[in-house]
């Protein structure tokens, strides 16, 4: 059986060492990747939740002491939420993939006759698929529930696209993002990972996610965020950077 670890502190630096005392203690060893990059470390199915201190910190940028990628980094990293052209540049981009969700086209003209009515009218082709923007939808369901009072769990968004990520070995960690309302204006946000870096991803992860989704979701309809829980189905340390979380092993 599984064991499910969970972590909650105010302050960023004994909830980090936590996070990476359990995982180098208790953590089981794995070999994961491809065969063309085959990677070794230790890995948990583990729950994190920001609240506090450490919500307040991370959302703006504070790392914990014994991370190495911080300051600046993490500063530039948080800007490419909002960077069109950082999108194209990446492999795959969590704010393209919630922004630019694409789709087929539900409207693309279903019979002949619809393509050739529809040709003559516009003097193109209609697009075989559109883009979807899920935080404007999520935006607009907050909104509804902070006005009316009624908590919804359907405030979601994906990043996974089945018919373009199974040709592709590299398939985004980041599967589904939840805006919660708690009640009165409080809000959570709750991201669901398939595999999660805990040496170097989640808190700059953290801070990414949330200011990309206060900016375009919670701030516009007042809304005020009060926690930020990550799932992380397999939260792992890679081996290469055990000489990093060695620093804080109790």
């Amino acid at each position: 059986m599984t064991e499910i670890f969970s972590f909650e502190n105010p302050d960023r630096n004994p909830l980090n060492s936590d996070m990476w005392n359990t995982i180098y203690k208790e953590g089981e060893d794995f070999v994961f990747g491809d065969p063309l990059e085959i990677k070794h470390g230790k890995q948990i199915y583990g729950t994190v939740a920001f609240r506090g201190k450490a919500l307040a910190d991370v959302n703006a940028g504070i790392m914990p002491d014994a991370w190495d990628f911080k300051g600046m980094a993490v500063k530039e990293y948080g800007k490419q939420f909002n960077d069109q052209e950082a999108w194209e540049k990446s492999v795959y981009s969590y704010a393209k993939r919630l922004m630019k969700y694409e789709i087929t086209n539900p409207d693309y003209p279903k019979t002949l006759f619809a393509l050739f009515m529809y040709l003559l009218r516009h003097l193109r082709m209609p697009p075989l698929t559109i883009e979807v923007n899920q935080l404007k939808h999520m935006r607009e369901q907050l909104k509804e529930c902070l006005e009316t009072g009624i908590q919804s769990t359907r405030i979601i968004a994906i990043t996974f696209r089945p018919g373009e990520d199974y040709q592709h070995t590299d398939i985004p960690c980041l599967q589904v993002v939840q805006v919660f309302p708690l009640g009165g204006n409080k809000v959570s946000t709750r991201y669901s990972f398939r595999s999660h870096d805990w040496g170097h991803g989640v808190w700059p992860n953290a801070y990414y996610l949330n200011n990309g989704i206060l900016k375009h979701v919670i701030e516009p309809v007042g809304g005020r965020l009060v926690e930020t829980i990550f799932t992380s189905n397999v939260a792992h340390l890679y081996n290469n950077d055990f000489s990093m979380v060695e620093k804080v092993i109790v």
